[in-house]
């Protein structure tokens, strides 16, 4: 996957591909301040925690996908408990966009899992994993892996897993190598299970699916890490479709975002689709290892994430309706018997990541490709 950002072009608000709708809804916003939020998590105790891509620094920068992005260690995991909002993890590897209608938009953090007083991170990369080299090669090494950080007063970290150089040696879907580790699943009986959003594939680390676990591994490097299905993409057969839109090939990649587990045991995988992100293109595969992936509900757009709600149903967060690119704002779709659709959010700009609170209520990260005014809300029917 060559573009795989998360990127707002305008914010007209329209809905797509939907039945229903959530005009009563609203959105609450219950932390804010954030720079590049993603990722959203509850803790046992109830905390609301959220990873942040960050907003790079001043450096050292170097171009990729066309455009130069420098590095800080801007990233940082926050928490919401007992209505205080303050930072637990800091200092994670983060670089953005410097300039250009992208300005502001970040890679770094981009999901996490908790653990008692543990997090479990993906830290993204979007590109090459060759590119990871280019001097101060330390810098931009630290991308492209999992990280293991502690949630207490020190807010120690480390990098784990290097998943993107395990992209770069078995390249699962024969594309251009590119590695962007994304959506992440992380429990004691599932270990870890994360998309690859720019390798098209769902992997599985041995290990680290516990706090013990997870503190024994020095650095990951010598963990096993193994491809559990691969989605189709530009290089597959038969490969994914694109949409009639001029100066785009017919075909484009799937950029799996997001993994999520059913009462059936098996994995839900949710699709960004690649350039140029048509609206109705995206699909929510049902994957059981040792089989190929099979679309549960298809005619989604731009999938940014999923979960299951206490009420059984699946819960589809998409990035933007459309039509093509990321023109429109995003909502969240619950999808019922027979792949029904129904809109229960009102617009979300640019959102990120969902997950239902201990409250029963759903929650929303949004402005997610932005410095300074990401948030999280509440949706309040």
């Amino acid at each position: 996957m060559r573009v795989n950002r998360i990127v707002v072009l305008a914010a007209a608000a329209i809905a797509f591909v939907v039945t229903g709708s959530a005009l009563a809804a609203t959105a609450t916003p219950v932390m804010t301040g954030l720079d590049n939020p993603r990722g959203l998590a509850f803790g046992q105790d109830g905390a609301l925690y959220v990873a942040q891509s960050g907003k790079g620094g001043e450096g050292p920068c170097q171009v990729l996908r066309g455009e130069l992005q420098c590095y800080g260690p801007s990233g940082r995991v926050s928490r919401l408990w007992r209505g205080v909002q303050s930072d637990v993890v800091t200092g994670l590897p983060s670089y953005a966009t410097v300039a250009g209608m992208d300005a502001g938009t970040a890679t770094g953090p981009h999901d996490l899992a908790v653990h008692g007083r543990q997090a479990v991170l993906t830290i993204g990369w979007g590109e090459d994993p060759a590119l990871r080299n280019t001097p101060p090669s330390a810098v931009w090494q630290q991308f492209g892996h999992l990280a293991f950080a502690k949630l207490n007063a020190n807010g120690r970290w480390r990098l784990g897993h290097d998943i993107s150089a395990y992209e770069a040696a078995a390249n699962p879907d024969n594309g251009p190598v590119d590695s962007n580790p994304y959506g992440l699943l992380a429990s004691v009986k599932h270990g870890i299970v994360l998309t690859d959003a720019g390798g098209n594939d769902l992997l599985r680390v041995a290990g680290g699916g516990n706090d013990d676990e997870a503190e024994a591994e020095d650095d990951g490097a010598n963990a096993s890490i193994s491809t559990i299905a691969v989605f189709p993409s530009r290089s597959t057969v038969p490969p994914h479709p694109s949409c009639v839109f001029p100066g785009f090939p017919p075909f484009t990649d799937s950029v799996p975002t997001s993994v999520t587990v059913g009462l059936d045991g098996a994995y839900y995988v949710g699709e960004l689709t690649g350039a140029p992100f048509c609206a109705g293109n995206a699909n929510v595969y049902r994957v059981v290892p040792g089989q190929s992936p099979t679309i549960h509900c298809g005619g989604f757009t731009t999938i940014i994430d999923l979960t299951w709600g206490p009420d059984g149903n699946l819960y589809v967060l998409q990035h933007s309706n459309g039509p093509v690119f990321f023109a429109t704002p995003g909502d969240v779709v619950r999808v019922g018997a027979g792949c029904s659709k129904t809109v229960v959010s009102p617009p979300l700009n640019a959102p990120g990541s969902l997950a239902f609170g201990p409250d029963g209520k759903l929650y929303v990260s949004i402005n997610a490709d932005q410095i300074g005014t990401g948030q999280v809300v509440r949706i309040d029917p």
